[in-house]
C-alpha cells in the first residue's frame, strides 16, 4: 500500500482489456492502490479435499468410526458415524464422496449405495448433515445383482465442510466389495444335431448362465484326438466355422456362430465333427459334437473298374488278395468300402517290384470296392470276401 505523498500514487497508465478500482486521476503503481481497502491474498473458497495419503479416522472436530472396511454382496453393511467432538454446529455441514470409476472399482449405485435416515443418497455431492445435529450415521450397502463382477476396491472419500466454509471432515474409506456371483457357465442350442454333407448351414446359439461386467470371449477349436473312437470329421475339410473367437460384450448373454458343410464326392461314413469352447481366465468349457451326414453314394457294385489293374486273386477271397498292375505304376495306397459306404483299412500291406500282397484278415464276410490308389488315379475293383 502507497504512504501518503508517495510519487507512487497515480503514477500508474489505464489498460482498457483489465477493468479495475482506482483512487484519482490514473492507478497507483504497484499490486494496491491508495485509499482502497486492500484485498486478501489467496482463494476464500479453498477447504481440505480428500487424497488417498491423508486417511484418518478423527478430524480436529469430528470423531469418525466405522463398523468394517469390507463389504460382502448378499449379506453385509458398513455403518459409518460421525460425531461433532464439541457439539453441534449452528450451519449444515455438506458431505462430498470422491469416488473412482474404473472396471476394477465398485461403482456407486451400482454395486454400493448409502443409506442415510432410510432414504438412498442418489447424489454424493447434496447429502447434507443438518445443522443442530451433533452426530449422524450413513450406512454403507452392497447391492445384490446376479452380475459376475469379480472382487473389487471399495474405494470413497469422504469431505465435510459447513456453509460458512470450516472444514470438519476429510477422510476416506478404502476396503474390498467381495462378489458372490458365480462365473458363467455356457450353454449351447441347435435345432438338430447333424447336418448333411450338402454344403448345409446351421446356426449355433451359445447362451451365457449370468452376465459378467466384463468382456468374455471363447475360443472355438476343433478336435482332433485320435482317443476319439469315432470317425472325426476334419475342419476346412469337411466342414468350416464362421468364427475363431466368440465375444460377449459385457452385460450380454447371448451370441452365436455357424457350422457350414463341405461338399465333396468322397465315399466316406458319416463324421463327428467335435467343437471345444473354452476361456481358461473364465473356466468356461464345452463340447459340441455334430454329426456330418456324408450323401455320396457308393459305386455301383457291377462296376469294376480294372484299367491298368492286371489281376486280383483270388477272388472271393478269405485273409489275402494280391493285386498286379501295369509295370509303368505302382500302387499307392490300399481301401475297401463296404456296401453302407463304409471305409475300411486292410490289416497288413506288403509291397514288391511285381505284386502287392493285401491281408484283409480284419475284415468281415461280404462285397467291396477296393480302391486302390495309383499315381494319383484310383482303381476301384469289385472283391467278396467269403470265409
Amino acid at each position: 500500500m502507497p504512504l501518503n505523498g508517495s510519487p507512487l500514487i497515480d503514477a500508474g497508465i489505464f489498460i482498457e482489456e483489465i477493468p479495475m478500482d482506482t483512487v484519482g486521476s490514473s492507478p497507483d503503481i504497484g499490486a494496491f492502490e491508495y485509499g482502497i481497502e486492500p484485498w486478501e491474498a489467496g482463494y476464500d473458497g479453498w477447504y481440505p479435499r480428500y487424497y488417498p495419503w491423508t486417511f484418518m479416522s478423527k478430524n480436529v472436530n469430528t470423531k469418525i468410526s466405522m463398523s468394517g472396511n469390507n463389504l460382502y454382496e448378499d449379506s453385509t453393511n458398513i455403518s459409518i458415524s460421525f460425531l461433532l467432538e464439541d457439539g453441534a454446529h449452528d450451519e449444515n455441514i455438506i458431505l462430498e464422496f470422491d469416488t473412482i470409476v474404473s472396471d476394477s472399482y465398485a461403482e456407486y449405485g451400482k454395486d454400493w449405495i448409502i443409506i442415510y435416515e432410510d432414504d438412498s443418497v442418489a447424489d454424493l455431492k447434496t447429502l447434507i448433515w443438518e445443522k443442530g445435529k451433533d452426530s449422524i450415521i450413513l450406512n454403507m450397502h452392497a447391492i445384490n445383482d446376479n452380475i459376475y463382477e469379480k472382487n473389487e476396491t471399495l474405494l470413497a472419500g469422504i469431505v465435510g465442510i459447513s456453509v460458512d466454509k470450516i472444514a470438519f471432515i476429510n477422510s476416506g474409506i478404502y476396503g474390498t466389495l467381495y462378489d458372490n456371483d458365480q462365473m458363467p457357465t455356457a450353454s449351447a442350442s441347435l435345432s438338430i444335431d447333424s447336418i448333411s454333407e450338402n454344403s448345409e448351414t446351421k446356426n449355433i446359439k451359445l447362451t451365457l448362465s449370468n452376465p459378467s461386467k466384463f468382456d468374455i470371449m471363447l475360443g472355438l477349436s476343433v478336435e482332433d484326438s485320435p482317443f476319439v473312437p469315432e470317425d472325426l470329421a476334419e475342419n476346412k475339410k469337411d466342414f468350416s466355422l464362421d468364427l475363431d473367437t466368440l465375444v460377449f460384450p459385457a452385460l450380454s448373454t447371448e451370441q452365436e456362430f455357424n457350422i457350414t458343410s463341405i461338399q465333396d464326392d468322397e465315399i466316406e461314413s458319416n463324421e463327428l465333427a467335435v467343437i471345444n469352447i473354452e476361456s481358461i481366465e473364465d473356466s468356461i468349457f464345452l463340447t459340441l459334437s455334430i454329426v456330418i451326414i456324408d450323401d455320396d453314394q457308393p459305386l455301383p457294385l457291377s462296376i469294376e473298374s480294372k484299367n491298368f489293374v492286371k489281376r486280383v486273386f483270388p477272388n472271393p477271397s478269405s485273409d489275402n488278395l494280391r493285386i498286379n498292375v501295369d509295370e509303368r505304376y505302382s500302387v499307392e495306397g490300399i481301401s475297401f468300402i463296404d456296401i453302407k459306404g463304409k471305409k475300411f483299412n486292410p490289416k497288413n500291406i506288403t509291397r514288391n517290384s511285381t505284386y502287392t500282397d493285401v491281408n484283409i484278415s480284419n475284415l468281415d464276410e461280404g462285397i467291396y470296392i477296393l480302391n486302390i490308389q495309383v499315381d494319383k488315379e484310383v482303381l476301384k475293383v469289385k472283391v467278396i470276401i467269403n470265409r
